[in-house]
Formats: C-alpha cells, sequence, structure tokens
C-alpha cells in the first residue's frame, strides 16, 4: 500500500522530514546569529584589551620615568606610608642618614632619624600628616646645613602618605 499523500502532494514522512528541516534552518539560523553576536563581543573585547595594554605600557614607562627621577634626585628623599612605615627611599637618603635604609623597609618612621641633628623625624611626619606639610626646617649635621621639608601626598588610590626632602643647603 502507498502511503497516503497529504494536501499538496507530500507524504506524512516527507511533511515530517521538511518540518524537521525548517525547525534545524531556523536553530542554525539562530545559532549563527548567536555567533555573530559573540563574535563583536570578542571584538569590543579585544579592542579593550588593546586600549588596556597601551594604558599599561604608558603606565609602565610613567613609573620607569618616576624611578628614575627619584633615584636620580640628588636631594634624599624618604616615602612613608600613611601609618607610618617607611617604603621607600633612594641612594641620596642615605647619604644623609649615614647608614643603610635597606634595613628600615616596611619599619615605623619612628626608627629613623637624623644623626647629628635635633630633628624628630617622626614628629615631623605627624604635623606632615596632620597640615599636609612641614618645612624647610634648616639643620646642621657634621658641619654642613642640610634641609628637610616633608609633604603629605596622596596615591592613585587615595591612600595617603609623605615625603621628606633633605638637601645639603649651599652658600
Amino acid at each position: 500500500m502507498a502511503e497516503a499523500r497529504q494536501a499538496g502532494g507530500a507524504t506524512p514522512a516527507q511533511a515530517r522530514l521538511a518540518e524537521l528541516l525548517r525547525q534545524k534552518n531556523q536553530q542554525l539560523e539562530a545559532a549563527a546569529g548567536e555567533t555573530q553576536r559573540k563574535a563583536r563581543e570578542a571584538e569590543r573585547v579585544a579592542h579593550e584589551l588593546g586600549l588596556k595594554n597601551e594604558e599599561l605600557l604608558n603606565s609602565l614607562a610613567a613609573l620607569r620615568l618616576y624611578q628614575l627621577m627619584f633615584e636620580n634626585d640628588p636631594s634624599g628623599l624618604v616615602g612613608v606610608a600613611a601609618d607610618g612605615s617607611i617604603i621607600q627611599f633612594n641612594s641620596s637618603a642615605i647619604r644623609f642618614f649615614g647608614y643603610d635604609l635597606h634595613k628600615l623597609r616596611l619599619q615605623p618612621i619612628a626608627e629613623l632619624s637624623l644623626p647629628g641633628t635635633d630633628v624628630n623625624i617622626a614628629e615631623v611626619f605627624a604635623e606632615t600628616m596632620k597640615h599636609g606639610e612641614v618645612g624647610p626646617l634648616d639643620c646642621v649635621q657634621e658641619g654642613r646645613r642640610v634641609r628637610l621639608s616633608c609633604f603629605r601626598l596622596e596615591d592613585i588610590r587615595g591612600q595617603r602618605g609623605a615625603v621628606f626632602r633633605l638637601s645639603e643647603v649651599r652658600e
């Protein structure tokens, strides 16, 4: 017996196959649309990553410039976090303090003293954190005049700290 034909001449099996093909085509079209959407999203993310990479490279260049300026400054520079811990210094600072500051990294500012002077570094730091700036203070250290200033700073994360600047006064 021949299968009964539906209107339009298709058998029920052919009609079912046609319906399955139509559903699969809809699924493929939906998947293609989703793939295109994901491709656009991936392009957007790749563009954003490119911008972030460029921003990072610029930040690294700025950091390197900062490091060169900081380290090559003839003034002694000492960076102190808001909690009073010594976080950074340049090699010129060692000349003023007379001892290896590496041992004092992350130690309280109270551990730091300016030998041969009556300057209380911890008090200068406290005043700076309170008022924003102290100095310049002039003192004599081992026969040379030294000028000390301290400035409160805020980093890009909004965290405060201070930088001590010491320089030899030449007349």
